[in-house]
């Protein structure tokens, strides 16, 4: 996995960025000569490679293992396209995440969304967890993410200092808590009015954050 420290990650944070080397090529699209499958080539059953289930379908979702990350294909009816979605776990890996709360409706209200940041957290499941988040925002839910930091630091100069606890203007806001001893080694999702907390230990915050992506698109 790639590691980068969530310094760096709020340098390079920008509304709208996103980082496609991180995922490759989509297993649905045929290339030509290649051997990438097709979505409208998946059966219902699945398939294996070297005796390791590589595909299966998840309700109407098909889910697909290609360079070490789980793809499913999602069709944005507003948009009329289909959209890949690389994420680290697919659908049965995150069965186990707990989710909690409720949001208001105004979460939805803005374009704009606020990723607090934790500066001075190093860990590459955190840093995961948030590119996966920002990718999907911007191209599947089309919200524009704002990196925001939970606490003062010389990386947010230029940042709002800005967590579910610190929100005077009640602004929507996603935040990640990693924490060593969530629930039993579960990870979570939180939903507080206008915040959602995505919250575990490890690989746990990345699954639950990955189990929020998936909620989104109707698939969980």
């Amino acid at each position: 996995m790639l590691v980068i420290l969530s310094v760096l990650f709020l340098r390079h944070f920008d509304t709208g960025m996103v980082d496609e080397s991180l995922y490759g090529v989509a297993p649905f699209v045929s290339e030509s000569g290649g051997s990438f499958v097709a979505s409208s080539e998946l059966s219902n059953e699945s398939y294996s490679e070297n005796g390791d289930t590589i595909s299966y379908q998840y309700g109407d979702f098909r889910f697909a293992l290609y360079d070490g990350l789980w793809w499913t294909a999602v069709y944005l009816e507003d948009r009329n396209t289909i959209l890949q979605v690389p994420l680290h776990y697919g659908a049965l890996d995150i069965e186990h995440v707990v989710f909690s709360g409720e949001l208001d409706l105004e979460f939805d209200d803005d374009a704009d969304i606020y990723i607090a940041i934790d500066p001075n957290v190093q860990n590459k499941y955190y840093t995961l967890a948030l590119s996966e988040i920002n990718f999907n925002l911007v191209k599947g839910i089309m919200r524009r993410p704002v990196a925001g930091c939970t606490v003062s630091h010389e990386a947010c100069t230029e940042r709002e200092v800005i967590s579910c606890s610190n929100n005077p203007d009640n602004l929507p806001i996603i935040e990640f808590v990693l924490e060593e001893d969530a629930l039993n080694g579960r990870g979570r999702v939180e939903f507080d009015e206008m915040c959602i907390k995505v919250i575990g230990n490890e690989d746990e915050l990345l699954k639950a954050a990955d189990a929020l992506i998936l909620l989104w698109y109707g698939i969980i």
